[in-house]
């Protein structure tokens, strides 16, 4: 499997926990050596930048040996991801939320939750399986926060 992540830049921090829960998916580091999945993950850094992305897409589909390519995160680098992708004929299991992305590319997997969505299935789980009927909001105020804020006093 591949994964492409902007490992350098602003969004590493982010990546490297993403790049974490991937190897900790495919079983890449077993407590017995016996138990491992025998499946091999290439990582390539995009750096944040598109071009990178798709790039490291077409080399990763050229290879023969990848089966499919998790990530990028950003809306820009999957877009152009998604054509390389395409190009090559691997699907690309998408990690971001923006929905266009999957548009009009059957390869590309798109499984970010939107926002709206995170806070629908929060608020199910609160009145559906906790019963709770009054909620209090505490959020940052910041644009995430905002919104988080103002899509949860919508439901």
């Amino acid at each position: 499997i591949g994964v492409v992540l902007p490992l350098s830049g602003p969004l590493a921090r982010v990546s490297e926990d993403v790049l974490r829960g991937v190897l900790l998916a495919a079983n890449a580091f077993p407590a017995d050596p016996a138990e491992t999945s025998g499946l091999r993950v290439l990582v390539r850094d995009s750096g944040g930048n598109p071009q990178r992305a798709a790039d490291a897409v077409r080399e990763l589909g050229q290879r023969g040996d990848v089966s499919a390519v998790v990530g990028p995160l950003t809306k820009e680098e999957v877009e152009a991801a998604g054509a390389a992708a395409q190009e090559v004929g691997l699907p690309l299991l998408s990690l971001t939320r923006h929905e266009s992305v999957a548009r009009d590319r059957a390869e590309v997997i798109r499984f970010g939750l939107t926002r709206r969505m995170e806070v629908e299935v929060l608020a199910d789980h609160a009145v559906g399986q906790l019963g709770l009927t009054r909620f209090a909001i505490l959020y940052p105020k910041d644009e995430y926060g905002r919104e988080f804020e103002s899509l949860l006093a919508t439901i």
